[in-house]
């Protein structure tokens, strides 16, 4: 699904939050579900800068049997909670149309060229010798 539909999103059932106990907004929002996966820290990111920082998103993200974010889909979904519930819910369905999850997000540069090249080594490619060199330096430190 590459977006929500009305049928994906319904308020929160009492102001108060009392009929949903994993509302974090106590009620003041909008609970809807996802079957995509993101970035919750790059999606703040984005709301924020696209609708301000008064609002706000929380995500119940599917475990699996041994505790561990498990994968997202139409069965698990990510369950959303954006407050406050006044908030446009056609601008965050844009937001969240449009992100795209970036797995190096949060990490610098040093960090990112790392990850790319465990990446890399994991999946038998071939190493340049500037590579070669960050790998071994990787190794002793």
């Amino acid at each position: 699904m590459a977006g929500l539909n009305k049928n994906d999103v319904e308020p929160t059932p009492e102001a108060d939050g009392s009929n949903d106990p994993v509302d974090p907004f106590r009620g003041d929002s909008h609970r809807f579900t996802w079957n995509r996966e993101v970035s919750v820290g790059q999606l703040q990111v984005e709301v924020t800068e696209a609708l301000g920082p008064s609002v706000q998103v929380a995500a119940v993200i599917p475990i699996d049997e041994d505790g561990l974010p498990g994968p997202v889909s139409a069965q698990e979904p990510i369950v959303f909670y954006v407050t406050p519930s006044s908030v446009d819910l056609a601008a965050v369905r844009r937001v969240l149309a449009e992100h795209r999850p970036d797995p190096y997000y949060g990490m610098s540069d040093e960090e990112r060229e790392q990850a790319q090249l465990r990446e890399k080594i994991a999946a038998g490619g071939q190493l340049t010798p500037g590579e070669m060199q960050m790998a071994l330096r990787m190794l002793v430190s």
